[in-house]
């Protein structure tokens, strides 16, 4: 049977871990095979990296030039394993379901606005996956999407082509923007969505709609059809608006 080894410091070895130093460094550096590393750090309560960690952790540690040497070649190698706009299509649409089934993609904001739908007698489902998409609150045929920041979400060219996506997927979009000056759900916000929510129920023909809702239930801007059109959205000093008509 073999010893376990009695000379290793566990306090350097948990100090190095916590400051980045893999469990491939660690192993090196204390003479020590990695599966002897990974118990150690356990039996001391460490919480253990995962690969994302490690990855973040390694990208930090390098210069500007080393990261775009890096994605560079991650580019190459997908390029010569045959990757087509089809295959990274399917991917993106793959990690779409799978990441329905994540809970920690539920952001607290979006639990907020769960828990309101399903006051008013509905069932929302979070990170619904549509195409490459994942809507953050689906009650079909409308897509609720949680949006914290300073800017308007449609001042975002992603989601604009996000908005546009969907409106042509066949889904209304509503945005439920929090801002430091709005930062708790109304019920007047959820009354937006619901009478959205019952409009497109009732015609389910009609074209689909955008609306951007403050979460005090302000209106802030909205429209309609298929195209890809905001030209009646105006920029201001607090994002976007659609001018009284």
């Amino acid at each position: 049977m073999t010893r376990k080894r009695t000379d290793v410091n566990i306090d350097d070895l948990v100090k190095l871990y916590v400051e980045g130093v893999s469990e491939k460094q660690l192993s090196d550096r204390f003479k020590l095979a990695r599966t002897a590393i990974r118990p150690r750090l356990i039996a001391a309560g460490v919480h253990l990296r995962n690969r994302s960690d490690a990855n973040r952790i390694r990208m930090a540690g390098m210069t500007s030039q080393q990261r775009i040497d890096i994605s560079s070649a991650a580019h190459i190698a997908r390029s010569i394993k045959g990757d087509t706009p089809e295959t990274v299509k399917i991917r993106s649409e793959r990690r779409a379901i799978s990441n329905q089934f994540k809970s920690w993609q539920v952001s607290p904001k979006e639990s907020v606005v769960i828990r309101a739908i399903k006051r008013r007698g509905l069932n929302p489902v979070a990170q619904y996956p549509v195409g490459s998409y994942n809507i953050d609150i689906a009650i079909s045929p409308v897509a609720v999407e949680v949006y914290r920041a300073t800017n308007n979400p449609l001042s975002d060219k992603r989601n604009r082509k996000r908005t546009t996506n969907l409106l042509n997927s066949g889904w209304s979009v509503i945005y439920i923007w929090f801002t430091k000056e709005s930062d708790r759900l109304s019920s007047k916000a959820i009354d937006h969505v619901i009478a959205l929510y019952k409009a497109m129920r009732r015609k389910e023909s009609a074209p689909r709609q955008y609306w951007v809702i403050r979460s005090n239930g302000q209106i802030n801007s909205s429209g309609g059809g298929y195209l890809d059109d905001f030209s009646d959205i105006f920029s201001n000093s607090s994002g976007l608006y659609k001018p009284d008509r």
